[in-house]
């Protein structure tokens, strides 16, 4: 069951480490500047599509990173942009991508926790427009195990769906 989904039309960016540095000789942890404005811009623009109320229960995100085309990509693999023939392979992370949709998903009380987030699908393509993709539903256990254990060539353990 869909609980929202939206665009956020900004380039995305991946959530900054911590930085730390000695200040009268103790060390202290920081967050950089950019990563505080990135944050900030993201929530703004999120903001109002946030819920009167936190999701309750096992929840699925599914985010869709459009990251913008390369000025140095060659013509042919632009044209192969159409097709999703050419995928960004390259930094930035995408688990630095999800953190920084997260982070402000959980100030702006999408949910209770981030621990309810059972399942995530999330990618990275190139596209003209740069932006975020958002979607939030609950997470479903049949649909969850059938996408998860489906087509491995390991063992999956067995677990019987009634």
């Amino acid at each position: 069951m869909l609980i929202t989904e939206f665009s956020l039309p900004i380039v995305p960016t991946p959530k900054m480490r911590q930085r730390a540095r000695v200040f009268n000789g103790h060390a202290t942890t920081y967050t950089p500047p950019a990563q505080k404005a990135n944050a900030d811009s993201i929530i703004a623009l999120m903001a109002k599509y946030a819920p009167k109320t936190p999701a309750i229960g096992p929840l699925r995100l599914d985010i869709l990173c459009c990251m913008p085309i390369p000025k140095s990509m060659t013509k042919r693999d632009r044209e192969g942009i159409a097709g999703l023939k050419t995928l960004p392979a390259k930094k930035p992370d995408l688990d630095n991508l999800d953190k920084q949709i997260m982070d402000a998903m959980t100030k702006l009380r999408f949910w209770a926790d981030d621990s309810q987030v059972c399942l995530i699908a999330s990618g990275k393509i190139y596209s003209e427009t740069p932006c975020w993709l958002v979607r939030l539903s609950k997470a479903e256990p049949d649909s969850l195990w059938r996408l998860m254990c489906s087509g491995w060539t390991v063992n999956a353990p067995v677990v019987e769906m009634k």
